[in-house]
């Protein structure tokens, strides 16, 4: 019997598909996996297999939206931020997945576009900037650079442009300031570099590029001075005499030789001022040798010697006084240090091990008494730590073991008085005293750290805290007294993190404010109160921010302003009230800023100001009234700067001043009246300045003046 070869592949097929819908019929019987914030928000949820995540998973942020979609079987995903605006959105491409990844900015605008084939850049990528303008233009092969490549300004300017051919770059490469001038060009054919401030002025020359420099380099300051100057190996490593300079008359700021990246021989630098600023040497091979010496500026004189070849150290006040020396580099201090106050007594006698201190420590004061004795093993506290206020007056003894205090320790106030008796072991009950005598705070410590029931107590012996801790974290409810023994405050945490009801009393009993708090951060109502019968304010969190509807009111009870939140950015209508409850103002939020229609009215109701702003700015028309309707002003805005003639009147209504704005100075002729109508005076303006020809005029209309000016000088005298 012959069997066709199509019989075969329809047999695979067949197969293939039943293990998918085994594969498939698996996934559905495994359990959703969930994980959670400690808070007890969800985290994610989805589907394990073998401990890896399969088919789709979602994210979430601590405030319980969506975060993030993604397919691990589709190898695709979807990111949202926290206000629900989607941000990206495509294949994964660590995943090794082919197709396209988009990102957006906040305001919905494209952010990037990137292709991939098999995990790896392929085709053309795109960015923009939030205004939409492209911002870059590139292109890849199988994960190689290739082809033309573009950057530019928020502007639309080309910023830079140059050519990959297989991953490497080739030909002119081309940078641009952001307002066209030249910035840069690298030749990689002639393998040269030159670079240029955007006066024109150099700012750097060198043989090949600023990753792969060779040759001989120089950069410039904005003036054209030298700043600094040396040669590369054909490794690009630092090689030869190599030479920095102030700006100020060539002054060098440094000097010295390298050997192929390495530096040697001796290395001089100085300060503006000319005085040396330090001398280092070094040995053919790199390594330290002779004598290192750093100076102060004003007064000039040694401020650290290194006697390499010794291994000491000894700095300097700057009086020339002995400040310490010891064993050891400039940066790794070893053996014993002794350290002097500036007027010459023992400040301090130590030793060090690898850089920390090890063994004992002793410390003096100024005038030569003892203030502390500890000891160290590598740079923590280990063993008895004494502190004195003065001699025989004890301040604290406390006992360490690598770093953490054990056992016993006992704090005193000066002449002796007891201040605490701390049991860092938890054997038995630590306690605090005021200075009186009285009991201050008491609770138990285990391994050095506050766990279980604490209390604090006012001075006059009334309880004025109390709660649980875990492992030094404030853990449970929590009640704070005032010295009365009235209750202040109740709240709530989980292992040091603010968590569910909190409240705040008033000395007369009421809640002034209630709200309660989610992983640390402030969530869902809250309500503050001016007295018992009246809010202050209520309104909505989420993770920390206010979100949703808020309203706020006068003490008297009257409400004062409402409006919403997204994410503590004010958002959508807003309105404000008087006191007496009329309207004060209203008008739109969009991110946190004015954007829309406003007005503003005056006590009696009529309209005292309306207008248009774009984020912020005052934009378009504007116009002003007086309290009987009178038009005070008027004229437009355009990115919150005046353009336009301006128009302001009397109270009278009759013309008190025209005026014509260019970006938001006076540009343009200008035109002043008298309270009746008068024409009073007009000339122009250039760039806000007086210029040209003004003419003055008497109440009845005669000119009584000139006078003229340029440039916002006069320009001749006043002409009757």
């Amino acid at each position: 019997m012959k069997i066709s070869p199509s019989f075969f592949i329809v047999g695979i097929l067949f197969f293939l598909g039943f293990l998918g819908a085994c594969d498939a019929a698996l996934a559905q019987t495994l359990p959703i996996h969930i994980d959670w914030y400690e808070g007890g928000g969800k985290k994610s949820e989805g589907i394990l297999s073998q401990g890896k995540p399969v088919g789709v998973w979602r994210y979430y942020f601590p405030n319980g939206s969506l975060k993030s979609i993604i397919d691990y079987d589709e190898k695709r995903a979807e990111h949202f931020n926290e206000a629900g605006n989607r941000i990206a959105k495509g294949i994964v491409s660590d995943a090794g997945g082919t197709g396209t990844w988009n990102t957006w900015h906040g305001n919905g605008k494209p952010e990037t576009q990137k292709r991939y084939d098999l995990g790896l850049p392929h085709g053309t990528w795109k960015s923009w900037y939030i205004n939409g303008q492209l911002a870059s233009k590139q292109t890849f092969k199988k994960g190689k650079r290739t082809g033309k490549w573009r950057n530019y300004s928020r502007s639309g300017k080309v910023t830079f442009q140059g050519e990959f051919k297989e991953d490497k770059p080739t030909g002119e490469w081309l940078y641009f300031w952001d307002g066209g001038e030249p910035k840069m060009r690298i030749d990689h054919e002639k393998g040269k570099t030159e670079g240029w401030f955007q006066n024109g002025i150099v700012q750097v020359e060198g043989e090949g590029s600023p990753t792969q420099p060779t040759g001989k380099w120089a950069w410039y300051y904005p003036n054209g001075r030298p700043q600094e100057k040396g040669k590369f190996t054909e490794l690009g490593l630092k090689d030869g005499a190599w030479i920095g300079y102030w700006d100020v008359r060539k002054q060098q700021r440094y000097k010295g030789t390298y050997s192929e990246g390495v530096k040697i021989g001796e290395w001089t630098a100085w300060f503006e001022n000319g005085k040396m600023d330090s001398v280092a040497r070094f040995n053919s091979e790199g390594t330290p040798t002779n004598e290192w010496i750093w100076y102060y500026s004003e007064p000039w004189g040694i401020r650290k010697k290194w006697l390499v070849d010794s291994n000491r150290v000894e700095n300097y006040y700057p009086n020339g006084q002995l400040e310490a020396k010891g064993g050891g580099t400039d940066t790794l201090p070893m053996g014993d240090w002794f350290f002097w106050h500036q007027n010459g007594q023992l400040a301090r006698t130590c030793s060090f091990q690898n850089g920390q201190l090890h063994g004992l420590s002793i410390t003096y004061s100024s005038d030569g008494q003892r203030q502390e004795e500890s000891n160290y093993n590598q740079g923590l506290l280990h063993g008895t730590r004494t502190v004195y206020y003065a001699p025989g007056d004890t301040a604290l003894m406390e006992r360490y073991f690598e770093g953490q205090k054990v056992g016993m320790a006992r704090y005193f106030y000066p002449k002796g008085k007891i201040q605490a008796v701390v049991d860092y072991s938890g054997k038995r009950q630590s306690t605090y005293y005021f200075e009186s005598g009285k009991l201050k705070m008491e609770g138990r410590f285990e391994e050095a750290k506050r766990s279980g029931n604490w209390k604090q107590y006012h001075p006059n012996g009334a309880l004025m805290e109390e709660g649980s801790y875990a492992a030094d974290s404030m853990d449970g409810i929590w009640k704070t007294y005032n010295a009365e023994g009235k209750l202040l405050g109740k709240f709530q945490y989980n292992q040091g993190i603010k968590t569910g009801h909190w409240q705040w009393y008033h000395p007369r009993g009421y809640v002034e404010l209630d709200g309660y708090f989610k992983n640390n951060l402030q969530d869902s109502l809250w309500i503050a109160r001016h007295s018992e019968q009246v809010v202050h304010y209520s309104g909505y969190y989420s993770a920390g921010q206010r979100h949703g509807n808020w309203t706020y009111w006068y003490e008297s009870g009257q409400k004062w302003k409402e409006g919403q939140f997204q994410y503590d950015l004010k958002s959508a209508d807003w309105t404000y009230f008087y006191e007496s409850g009329k309207l004060e103002h209203k008008g739109q939020f969009k991110q946190g800023k004015e954007h829309g229609y406003f007005e503003s009215y005056h006590p009696n109701g009529l309209i005292k100001d309306a207008g248009r702003f774009r984020f912020g700015s005052m934009d378009s028309l504007w116009i002003g009234k007086s309290e009987k309707g009178t038009l005070l002003y008027q004229g437009a805005y355009q990115n919150g700067l005046r353009e336009g003639l301006w128009i302001w009147n009397h109270e009278t209504g009759h013309p008190k001043r025209k005026t014509e704005f260019k970006r938001g100075m006076r540009h343009g002729k200008e035109q002043v009246y008298t309270s009746d109508g008068r024409l009073e005076q007009t000339g122009s303006y250039l760039n806000d300045q007086e210029e040209g020809t003004w003419y003055f005029y008497y109440p009845h209309g005669a000119k009584a003046g000139t006078y003229r000016k340029k440039n916002g000088q006069f320009d001749g005298p006043f002409e009757r």
